[in-house]
């Protein structure tokens, strides 16, 4: 070895030993903040590590159509953690939550690309894509110990935060060239200062980023988020002073732009900044209920309440929408807050109720009409789940009009424990004879659309201005403009100012379909056209298939406000809204909520012969006590357009609930989906690669809907060498985390080739996140610390009955405290009941403290039964893990 190589590698052993040194000193020094000065740490080193996500120059480590989506997930998150001195306790914790699960999604996207590049040629390009992983990972990290720090009284989190240094310290070293800007020694600093409140002792000199702070900027600039590199540099630049303000007009930025992701921020931002704002006001009321249930009538007397009923016969098709001035119901209040306030009624029809979801949305208010004399719980859940589903975390008012003396008995407490979020109010009472109360409830709401701050967002002047024009110039003559009108109205217009308006329901433009050149003002257009075609396709045609001349008879009676030339539109949206697919083959497009509910019989389906299938099964359960809970009513239908192209093969049949596709003559998939079950079966020489692309297409469309983001599915597997025994998905990642090749699970007496069945089902532990250290790699599960939770809860109640089982016909020992134990852990569901927790640990140790004792009664009985030494030292090991995964 040359001389100066061998001077190379002492140098870098030497700054690996003071890396370590400074990082113990500063695991160490945490431990000296309180509550608020950790989580200006965490903000304060999410901050300090942000440059490095752009170190390679760009962001091609997330995939090119969803890199805005994710920036913003990272921009959001650290913002998220900056309000918690100025929030309240309840929605920070959500809000931290939330922030947490998407950050933790852009960094696994960037970890999957860092393990790719490990393969790569180039070295240099491999540790810049892990320096932008360990970036997003720190992030992660930051904002999830922020959302514990927040829940809990006590901070038990300082390994986690260490980790979060770790990986920070990490995306350091792996750019570090011939002058690395140890940040180590900078966060070390940072912990005396916040401690002793001389924050303007913090280092701010961004020179010290080198390159990093170059690629950074650069990084933005080239997809066009300019702004935020200008704000980061300013925040540096003024040494992490936050702006209370600039940072309230981010986070109140309208959630429709936040989806568009961080350039449409940027320049929301922007325009704000260049034109001013102005006050949105504009609100939405949603009734939602079943047919006949009053919601025309509801809707007309919320305008006004001495308005006449509606005759019986009267019924909504599609939507009406009314509106009203939030003055003529409120009156102390000033005319620049007179917000419009809009009344959409939807058809009660259930045929029409998967179009909902393209018409409701956020920052809205939902009132659920509910008639409990032909109603049970099971129906009002529907409707409540349909908000949560599509409406975010929107108000509910559940009203129950009552039509003669039976009140209907509405279980209030389990309503608000499952929909939370929702702050659920209840209200009983005749909409038609009681208009004291109608106008008590209609004041009620317009009092909530004063105080909520939802209602109380800016726009940009110039979008708020163009919303104006267009209300003015077009009034409610007009259902659809093209874009040369708009451009007429407002010449100012930029694709850009087109987005936001449309994500705020301003003006609908879609530029999938943009050889129309439409911009439809009234959404009601849409709706009642879309509701039509599918009311005539379930009640006339009896194929379910629709041919685009079809549209000539669907239309007839309306031709002047359907003309011809809007029919293709109409055929187009039915496709990008989920709703139908085109079957190239036939020439048709299918609608598959219109489709017979009943399976084809099975005489021509292929075999799906064990040991040569691959079996999966979902179900639907809510988190906080494992009930099965049913998938929306139009999963299935959407998941069967995703897979349009194998559902137009000709061997292939769908129906309402399910489908049998053909991915190729000689590999196919069964689907089928029942209330809280969806079940996939997959055969055939390319089993494995179909398999996971439904199971993928499965879970993006689960995913989607809001209550599944807090409700994860369970996910079992039927076992390869097992055929018939279906294993949770949770088990074999914790499994296979372990790196067992195989695992004898007394429960079922069986033993699982744990890594067979991780290679079928192309099982790993991607959804845990990896941050590699000095060629060493830490683990922190945001996503599954409460499956790993519940797993090990499992594996431990299993050993506890089996052992007591064993141990019945025994007169030598009491079993009381295995019995004790195992009620412990069926009752304590989650490490977020504390008191349960403390029971728990106390009824666990003692079990543990007799088995491992040799001079105790337990466990010299349990020594001498077969398999009895067996269970104990599979209880203790597992008792190890659960004890640590508490932090015992």
């Amino acid at each position: 070895m040359s001389k100066k190589k061998k001077n190379v590698k002492n140098v870098n052993r030497q700054e690996l030993s003071e890396e370590k040194t400074v990082i113990k000193q500063v695991k160490e020094k945490i431990k000296d903040l309180n509550r608020e000065q950790t989580v200006f740490f965490l903000w304060l080193c999410s901050l300090r590590i942000l440059p490095f996500i752009g170190a390679a120059g760009n962001f091609n480590f997330w995939k090119k159509n969803e890199i805005h989506q994710h920036l913003n997930a990272i921009i959001n998150a650290i913002d998220i953690v900056a309000i918690y001195n100025d929030s309240n306790d309840n929605a920070y914790v959500a809000s931290t939550r939330d922030a947490a699960r998407n950050a933790a999604r852009a960094h696994a996207q960037a970890d999957n690309a860092a393990r790719d590049a490990i393969n790569d040629a180039n070295d240099i390009v491999a540790k810049l894509t892990k320096a932008s992983a360990a970036s997003c990972a720190t992030i992660a990290y930051a904002v999830t110990v922020a959302h514990y720090v927040a829940k809990y009284d006590t901070i038990f989190y300082y390994d986690t935060i260490s980790t979060a240094i770790d990986t920070a310290t990490t995306a350091d070293f792996l750019t570090a060239s011939k002058y690395p800007l140890k940040l180590y020694n900078i966060i070390l600093e940072d912990i005396s200062y916040i401690k002793e409140n001389t924050y303007d002792k913090f280092n701010n000199d961004i020179s010290l980023y080198g390159d990093v702070w170059n690629n950074f900027q650069k990084a933005l600039s080239n997809i066009g988020c300019g702004y935020w590199s200008v704000l980061y540099k300013n925040i540096l630049q003024n040494r992490f002073q936050i702006d209370k303000k600039a940072l309230k007009l981010r986070l109140n930025i309208p959630q429709e732009i936040k989806d568009l992701g961080a350039k449409a921020v940027a320049d929301y931002l922007e325009q704000m900044e260049l034109s001013g704002s102005e006050n949105l006001n504009e609100a939405r009321i949603i009734i939602l209920g079943e047919k006949g249930a009053g919601k025309t009538s509801l809707a007309r007397r919320l305008v006004d309440p001495k308005a006449k009923m509606p005759e019986e016969r009267e019924s909504t098709e599609g939507v009406d929408i009314t509106s009203f001035k939030l003055k003529d119901a409120y009156c102390n209040i000033s005319e620049k807050d007179n917000t419009n306030v809009h009344i959409w009624d939807f058809a009660g029809h259930s045929i029409t109720h998967a179009a909902h979801r393209c018409f409701l949305s956020e920052r809205c208010i939902y009132i659920i009409l509910y008639d409990g004399r032909t109603e049970g719980r099971n129906r009002l859940d529907y409707w409540l789940n349909h908000v949560r589903d599509y409406g975010g975390d929107s108000k509910i008012y559940v009203l129950a009009n009552i039509k003669d003396d039976h009140k209907p008995n509405i279980e209030e407490n389990y309503i608000r424990k499952h929909y939370t979020k929702h702050l659920c109010e209840f209200y009983y009472f005749s909409i038609k004879d009681d208009v004291g109360k109608l106008e008590n409830f209609r004041f009620e709401i317009t009092q909530h659309i004063v105080n909520d701050p939802a209602w109380g967002q800016n726009i940009p002047n110039n979008y708020f201005l163009a919303k104006e024009k267009l209300k003015s110039t077009f009034s409610d003559e007009r259902d659809y403009i093209t874009i040369d009108d708009f451009k007429q109205v407002v010449p100012e217009v930029s694709n850009e100012m087109l987005k936001a308006l449309h994500s705020l329901g301003i003006c609908l433009h879609y530029e999938e379909i943009d050889e129309f050149c439409t911009l439809v003002l009234s959404p009601k257009w849409i709706t009642w056209g879309i509701y039509h075609i599918i009311n005539w396709l379930k009640n006339i045609q009896e194929h379910y298939q629709l041919k685009i001349s079809d549209f000539n008879k669907i239309f007839a009676d309306s031709i002047v406000k359907y003309p011809m030339d809007k029919h293709h539109f109409l055929y187009r949206l039915l496709i990008k809204y989920e709703l139908a697919y085109e079957d190239n083959n036939k020439g048709v497009l299918i609608i598959p909520q219109c489709l017979n509910k009943d399976q084809p019989e099975e005489t021509y389906f292929p075999e799906f012969l064990k040991h040569e299938r691959l079996f999966t099964r979902f179900d639907a359960k809510q988190k906080d006590d494992n009930t099965p809970m049913p998938f929306p009513p139009d999963i299935m239908p959407r998941i069967i357009v995703k897979r349009s192209t194998e559902a137009s093969f000709e061997k292939s049949k769908v129906w309402r609930y399910g489908a049998l596709l053909y991915f190729s003559p000689d590999t196919f998939a069964y689907i089928q989906q029942k209330d809280s079950v969806i079940l996939l079966k997959v055969a055939g020489k390319e089993r494995q690669h179909y398999h996971d692309m439904i199971r993928g297409t499965i879970l993006d469309t689960i995913y989607s809907y809001t209550s599944f983001q807090e409700n994860d599915p369970e996910i079992k597997y039927e076992l390869i060498e097992h055929p018939d025994t279906m294993y949770p998905e949770t088990s074999l990642k914790n499994l296979l985390a372990q790196k067992l090749p195989t695992f004898d699970d007394l429960g079922l007496n069986k033993t699982i080739d744990v890594q067979e069945n991780a290679r079928q089902y192309k099982i790993d532990n991607l959804t845990i996140i990896h941050a590699p250290i000095h060629g060493g790699s830490v683990t922190f599960d945001i996503d599954t610390t409460v499956s790993s939770y519940n797993h090990y809860s499992t594996v431990l109640k299993n050993r506890l009955d089996e052992l007591t089982q064993l141990l019945e016909s025994s007169r030598e020992v009491d079993i009381k405290e295995l019995t004790a134990a195992s009620k412990c852990l069926s009752e304590c569901k989650s490490r977020e009941q504390s008191n349960k927790m403390k029971k728990l640990r106390t009824a666990l140790g003692k079990v543990r403290d007799q088995l491992a004792d040799e001079e105790s009664t337990l466990h010299k009985t349990v020594k001498t039964i077969k398999n009895g030494t067996k269970l104990a030292q599979d209880f203790i090991e597992v008792y190890k893990s659960f004890s640590i995964l508490n932090g015992w």
